[in-house]
């Protein structure tokens, strides 16, 4: 679970395929990172909330995009995280945000 919270927030997982930590599936970028977030989850009673909270608060996810010559050169890849990965945002996140910066974004839930 560490590592689909992991994938979800970095949009690549700890251990690539996800689904297959078995002898086909590759090996963690980071294995004591996974147990350590692994061992956070169990302490704190196993809630994705505060691990997600545990993951938005760190170096890591706060860290620039922009990658260094020498970090493209030794992990072009960046399994080593050197970097934030960049990511795209959806439609729907633009669409919203050009109307709430202009002021016109309709803050009313629609109920069914």
């Amino acid at each position: 679970m560490a590592n689909r919270i992991w994938l979800h927030v970095f949009g690549r997982g700890i251990v690539p395929t996800a689904d297959n930590f078995g002898v086909y599936g590759e090996r963690p970028s980071h294995p004591e990172l996974l147990d350590v977030l692994a061992a956070q989850f169990v302490r704190d009673g196993w809630s994705i909330k505060k691990l997600i909270r545990f993951l938005l608060m760190s170096q890591t996810f706060q860290q620039s995009s922009q990658a260094s010559p020498e970090a493209v050169a030794s992990d072009p890849q960046n399994r080593l995280l050197s970097h934030y990965p960049i990511r795209r945002l959806e439609g729907e996140s633009i669409r919203d945000a050009i109307l709430a910066t202009s002021g016109r974004l309709d803050r009313t839930l629609v109920r069914p």
